[in-house]
């Protein structure tokens, strides 16, 4: 039924009927839930309704930015058509008198998609807004990355206070890249996203903190070998609090032991086998 709607909106004339109609759709926030839950299948990780929700949102929010930059882009051309009208007007006029054929103005292609886009950004955030929790729309905006689409949702919806969200978006916007991206994953309770980005940041102590907590450390060294090949330093580190977490969380010494061997802690490592040993002798 999305794929129906969108198509429409992208391929009719643009009427506010389809525009809202599609608008719709991802607010239901079911559509998404299958797919996603299909394609990670494999990996045993099935999306939470909550969070497909939230990535329909995201993906309604992608459209009603696109309108948005759209218009302020329309916007500075009108201004600067206007600037310059009077100066031009007369050499405009004389070519239109002099040529053969008139030329299409460029301007009419700018934002060719947009052109017979009747429905404004405004309205279209509004109707989200009447459709959804004003916080679910907020978080989903973040989970965009996106703060000035944060800041537009927060900014019409009724019930949100700015100052409650000024301070965050503004906290937020004082971040490193990637250190924002994992505070807002954190936030949304996004743990793969969260560590992922905390290993980007060079975090690694948050970035194992969350693993440990979440029990990511198996992906956590996955994307240590994708995106980190052949910065050994980096695995070293993430592999020596993966040894911690075995050997004081979940107390499996011998594994902890291989681990710290991995990394180059032989101390370490003669301990934890020790300590094995130990505890074999003494259970005979």
């Amino acid at each position: 039924i999305r794929a129906s709607i969108s198509n429409l909106y992208m391929n009719t004339d643009g009427t506010s009927r389809w525009s809202l109609a599609m608008l719709t759709s991802y607010a239901c926030g079911t559509g998404s839930f299958l797919d996603t839950a299909t394609e990670n299948s494999k990996d045993n990780d099935v999306l939470s309704i909550k969070a497909a929700k939230r990535k329909d949102l995201a993906d309604a929010l992608e459209i009603v930015a696109e309108v948005r930059a759209f218009e302020i882009k329309d916007a500075s051309n009108k201004a600067m058509s206007t600037k310059n009208v009077s100066a031009s007007s007369v050499a405009a006029a004389n070519d239109v008198m002099n040529s053969d054929s008139s030329d299409a103005d460029e301007t009419e292609f700018i934002g060719a998609q947009f052109t017979k886009q009747t429905v404004s950004a405004a309205r279209m955030l509004k109707h989200l807004l009447f459709l959804t929790n004003d916080r679910e729309l907020f978080d989903a905006a973040l989970s965009t990355g996106d703060l000035a689409v944060a800041h537009l949702v927060a900014m019409n919806s009724q019930a949100m206070d700015p100052g409650e969200f000024m301070p965050e978006l503004q906290h937020l916007h004082e971040m490193r890249e990637f250190e924002r991206q994992a505070t807002i994953s954190e936030r949304l309770e996004m743990w793969k996203d969260a560590a992922k980005f905390w290993l980007k940041d060079k975090s690694l102590e948050k970035a194992s903190n969350v693993a440990a907590k979440h029990g990511l450390f198996p992906y956590l060294h996955e994307l240590c070998e994708e995106e980190n090949g052949d910065d050994f330093e980096t695995k070293k580190v993430i592999t020596k609090y993966h040894a911690r977490y075995l050997e004081s969380v979940v107390n499996r010494s011998e594994d902890a032991g291989v681990a710290y061997l991995k990394c180059g802690d032989y101390e370490s490592a003669l301990r934890c086998f020790t300590g094995v040993s130990s505890s074999s002798s003494s259970s005979k």
